[in-house]
C-alpha cells in the first residue's frame, strides 16, 4: 500500500484507536491452542498443519494439496512466503481465509473458492505472482483490503452478487487483468480498487453501485465503462463532490475520466438537476453550497439545515467540524452520505435521513458528540467504518431491516444502551459495538453467521444477549472484557440449542455461555444443534468411573456426572463430559454441571492438558543482512523466537516495533518511544520508507492454553538507512 493512499484523518484516528487497543489487550488474542487436535494433510512434499479444523501453517508445502472438508478456516499467514505451494484444494468446509493466508506464496497458480466462503482477508493473496485463475465462490461477502494486490498474471475476475463489501486496494496493480464482472450485491467500488490494471477492458458498472472511490480505476488506460439501466431512473451522469467546473460527466466519458484523474470521488447522477436549481442555500444564518446536486461545504452555517429536493448526495466533509448546526432535515433525493460529511460537527442533536438514503461512509457523524436522534431509513444497506464513533450521547438507535452489512467501529465508543440487528445484517466489522459503557443487551438477528474478534468488547455493562439462530462462530475475544451473565443462544426450527465446541477441548451448554467467555476468552467456539426433544427427565446413566481414561460410564443415577474414581493421564485434568443416550440425545456438560438425558445415556470423560504459563529460557533477538528501507520491502529482518517452555507447548504470535530510542536489554513492555507497525505480526518484517530513521524491536509472545500470555521485547536493530 502506498503512503499516499492514506486520504483522511478519520483514517489515521481509526488506526490509533485500533494501535491503542492492540498494544492494551493483545494478551486477549491467541492463537489456536498447541493442546488441541492436529492433523496433517499431505502435499507433493511436505504437508500443511492442521488444529482443530484451522489450517495455522505448513512445513514446506510444495506441489499440490487438498485439504479434508472438515477444515472450516485457513488461518492468519497460514502460507506467508511459501514459494512450492502451485495449487490447492480448499475441500468444501472451509468459510474465512485469514489476513495473509496465501501472502506472497509465489508459485500459486490457481485458486478455487469454495461456496461456503464467506470472507477473504486482507492481503490474503497479495503479491502472488503466478496467481492467473482465481474462481470465488457464490456465498463469499466481504474481500478486504489488499486481498488480490500485485497477482500481475491474474487474467479474469468475476465478484458473485454477494459481495456487499470490497476493501480498498483489492486488485491493485494486476497487470494482467483483461475482464471484470462485477457483482450487483456492491454499492461502492472503494479508492483504489483496479487501480494500475492497465490491460482491463470493458466492464459495466451495476445500478446498485453509488460511488466509485478515489483512484479507483487510475492508471487503466484501455479501460471501457458503462452503467447498467435502472428502471425508471435516467442516467444523468457522474459527478464529483469537489469544486470543479462544468456539468456531470457523462457515461460515455467516464473510463476516461477515471484512467487519467487519481481523485476525487465519483458519485452516480439518476435525477437531473430542477431548472434553477440553487448554488447557495440559507441555514437559520449562514449558508451551504450545492454544486452538481451535491453539498459540497458551508459559510459559517447556523441552526437548521433544511436540505433541498434534488440534491442527491451529502458530499465529503460538507459540514465536517462545524460547530453551529443543530439539526440536518434531507429529502426523499439523498442516497448517500460522503466520508466524514458531519464529523466533529459537536452541536449537532438531531438528523433526518430521506428513504432513499443507501450508504452511510466513513466517518459520516464520527465526533457528534451532541447527537441524539437519528432514523435509519429502510433504503440502507451499508454502514461503514467510524460512521458514528464517539457519538457519546446517542442512546438508542433501531436499525431497519434490508441493512446488510455494519462496517469496523461504526458505533464505537456510543453512548448505545441496547443494540438489536436486523435479521438482514450479514457482515458486522471488528470493534463495530466495542467500548459501549452503557450496553446493557445485544440480540443478534438470524442473519449472521459469525461475531468477529472485538465487535462487542469492553462493554462493561452488558448483562443480557441474544445470539441468532444462525451464527455458527464467536471468534475468540468477540465479548473479551464483558460482565455479562445471561447468554440465550436462538435455535433453528425443528432443533433445540445443544451446545458450543470450543477449540479448547471443552464443551459448553448454552446457558454456561456467558460464564465460560468471561473466563476464557481466548477460545473460538462453534455452534452444535440437537434434535428437537420433549419431556426431558432428571436422570442420566453414570457409574463408579474406575479404569484408565478415557472412561465409559454406564447405569442411572440421580446425579451430575462427578470425579469417580477416575484417574487422570499424566499432565491432563477432567474438562467435562460427552454424552448420549439411547434416543440419539446429545448432551454435554461442564465438570460439577448437571444434565437432564430422556433415557439411559453414555458419557464419555473429556480432557484437558494441564496449564503451565509459558517462560522464556532464552529472549527473543532480531537479525537482517540489509538494514535498509525501500518502497518494494525489499530488505527485511527477522525475528529469533528465543527459547520457549510451557505446558501446553506455547504458541508464539509477533507485533514489531520502531522505535525512536534503542533498547539495549530484552524488556516485558515496550517503551513510550515504540510504536507497534501496523499490520506486522509475522516472523519477518519488510522494512518501508516509514521505518527509515528508526530502530526497529519485535514483541514475541507465547501463550500456553489456559493460562495468560508471556511477552518478550527484543533489542533493537541498527538504525534503519
Amino acid at each position: 500500500m502506498r503512503l499516499n493512499q492514506i486520504q483522511s484523518s478519520s483514517v489515521k484516528v481509526r488506526s490509533l484507536v485500533l494501535a491503542a487497543l492492540v498494544a492494551l489487550f493483545s494478551q486477549f488474542v491467541a492463537a489456536i491452542p498447541a493442546h488441541a487436535a492436529t492433523e496433517f494433510a499431505v502435499c507433493t512434499t511436505g504437508d500443511v498443519i492442521i488444529i482443530d479444523n484451522v489450517v495455522t501453517g505448513n512445513n514446506d508445502c510444495a506441489g499440490t494439496v487438498t485439504l479434508p472438508n472438515t477444515v472450516i478456516a485457513i488461518g492468519v499467514n497460514a502460507f506467508f512466503g511459501n514459494t512450492g505451494l502451485v495449487g490447492i484444494d480448499l475441500g468444501t468446509g472451509v468459510q474465512s481465509l485469514a489476513a495473509g493466508a496465501f501472502e506472497v506464496a509465489t508459485a500459486l497458480a490457481s485458486i478455487t473458492i469454495p461456496d461456503n466462503v464467506i470472507s477473504i482477508g486482507s492481503s490474503a493473496f497479495y503479491g502472488d505472482s503466478n496467481l492467473e485463475a482465481v474462481s470465488l465462490g457464490s456465498s463469499l461477502q466481504s474481500i478486504e483490503q489488499h486481498a488480490f494486490e500485485f497477482n500481475t498474471k491474474l487474467i479474469s475476475v468475476s465478484l458473485p452478487d454477494s459481495l456487499i463489501l470490497l476493501g480498498d486496494s483489492a486488485f491493485y496493480g494486476d497487470t494482467s487483468l483483461t475482464s471484470l464482472t462485477l457483482g450487483r450485491g456492491l454499492v461502492e467500488i472503494p479508492a483504489h480498487a483496479f487501480q494500475s490494471c492497465p490491460m482491463l477492458g470493458a466492464v459495466v458498472i451495476p445500478n446498485t453501485v453509488a460511488q466509485i472511490g478515489i483512484s479507483a480505476f487510475f492508471e487503466d488506460f484501455y479501460l471501457s465503462l458503462s452503467t447498467e439501466n435502472r428502471s425508471n431512473d435516467a442516467l444523468i451522469g457522474w459527478n464529483t463532490d469537489a469544486y470543479i467546473q462544468g456539468n456531470d460527466i457523462a457515461d460515455i466519458d467516464l473510463a476516461n475520466y477515471l484512467a487519467n484523474h487519481g481523485g476525487p470521488k465519483l458519485y452516480v447522477h439518476w435525477a437531473s438537476t430542477p431548472v434553477g436549481f440553487p448554488t447557495d442555500v440559507n441555514c437559520t444564518t449562514g449558508s451551504f453550497q450545492i454544486s452538481n446536486a451535491t453539498v459540497v461545504g458551508n459559510t459559517d452555517c447556523a441552526g437548521a439545515v433544511v436540505v433541498p429536493s434534488g440534491v442527491t448526495r451529502i458530499g465529503t466533509e460538507a459540514f465536517r467540524g462545524n460547530t453551529m448546526i443543530t439539526s440536518v432535515t434531507m429529502p426523499d433525493t439523498v442516497d448517500s452520505i460522503g466520508n466524514s460529511a458531519f464529523s466533529n460537527a459537536t452541536t449537532l442533536s438531531s438528523v433526518h435521513l430521506g428513504p432513499s438514503v443507501r450508504t452511510i461512509e466513513s466517518g459520516a457523524f464520527e465526533g457528534c458528540e451532541l447527537l441524539t436522534t437519528i432514523n435509519f431509513p429502510s433504503s440502507l444497506r451499508v454502514i461503514h467504518s467510524m460512521a458514528f464513533f464517539a457519538d457519546i450521547n446517542l442512546t438508542h438507535i433501531t436499525l431497519n431491516d434490508g441493512l446488510d452489512g455494519i462496517a469496523a467501529s461504526a458505533f464505537e465508543s456510543t453512548g448505545l444502551t441496547s443494540v438489536t440487528i436486523p435479521d438482514s445484517v450479514q457482515h458486522i466489522g471488528v470493534h463495530a459495538f466495542a467500548i459501549l459503557d452503557s450496553l446493557t443487551s445485544v440480540t443478534i438477528g438470524s442473519g449472521l453467521d459469525q461475531i468477529e474478534f472485538c465487535t462487542f468488547c469492553f462493554d462493561t455493562s452488558l448483562v443480557n444477549v441474544t445470539v441468532g439462530s444462525g451464527v455458527n462462530l464467536i471468534q475468540r475475544g468477540a465479548f473479551v472484557g464483558d460482565k455479562f451473565i445471561n447468554v440465550t443462544t436462538q435455535a433453528t426450527s425443528g432443533h433445540i440449542f445443544g451446545s458450543w465446541n470450543t477449540d479448547l477441548g471443552v464443551v459448553v451448554n448454552s446457558p454456561d455461555l456467558g460464564w465460560y467467555l468471561n473466563t476464557f476468552p481466548n477460545a473460538n467456539l462453534f455452534a452444535h444443534r440437537a434434535n428437537d426433544i420433549s419431556g426431558l427427565l432428571t436422570t442420566f446413566a453414570s457409574g463408579d468411573g474406575a479404569g484408565t481414561p478415557p472412561d465409559t460410564l454406564s447405569g442411572v443415577v440421580n446425579s451430575a456426572p462427578g470425579l469417580g474414581n477416575m484417574v487422570a493421564p499424566a499432565g491432563k485434568h477432567l474438562s467435562g463430559w460427552a454424552c448420549s443416550s439411547a434416543d440419539g440425545q446429545e448432551i454435554n456438560a461442564l465438570v460439577g454441571h448437571a444434565i437432564t438425558p430422556t433415557a439411559d445415556t453414555t458419557c464419555v470423560a473429556q480432557w484437558a492438558a494441564t496449564t503451565i504459563k509459558a517462560t522464556a529460557s532464552k529472549k527473543p533477538t532480531i537479525s537482517g543482512v540489509n538494514v535498509k528501507s525501500s518502497k518494494n520491502g525489499k530488505y527485511k529482518l527477522y525475528a529469533n523466537k528465543g527459547t520457549w517452555v510451557g505446558t501446553p507447548n506455547p504458541v508464539i504470535t509477533y507485533k514489531w516495533y520502531a522505535c525512536t530510542r534503542t533498547i539495549s536489554v530484552a524488556r516485558a513492555t515496550a517503551p513510550a518511544t515504540c510504536k507497534v507497525i501496523a499490520r506486522a505480526t509475522a516472523a519477518t518484517l519488510a522494512l518501508k520508507p516509514a521505518q527509515k530513521g528508526k530502530y526497529i524491536s519485535v514483541a514475541v509472545t507465547a501463550t500456553s492454553a489456559g493460562s495468560t500470555p508471556t511477552t518478550w521485547l527484543s533489542k533493537t536493530s541498527a538504525k534503519v538507512k
